[in-house]
């Protein structure tokens, strides 16, 4: 088994987690909606 990510080094962390920046993108609106409707039926009683 791997390390746990608190013992794991910033490059390692960057590594594993990488954070890329790219131009807007029109169907991410659709994800987040997606997402929040999806979120939203897992919090009703």
């Amino acid at each position: 088994m791997g390390k746990l990510l608190s013992e794991m080094t910033v490059d390692e962390l960057w590594e594993l987690f990488p954070i890329i920046l790219s131009e807007h993108k029109a169907y991410w609106n659709d994800w987040y909606v997606e997402e929040e409707n999806r979120m939203l039926e897992n919090t009703k009683y």
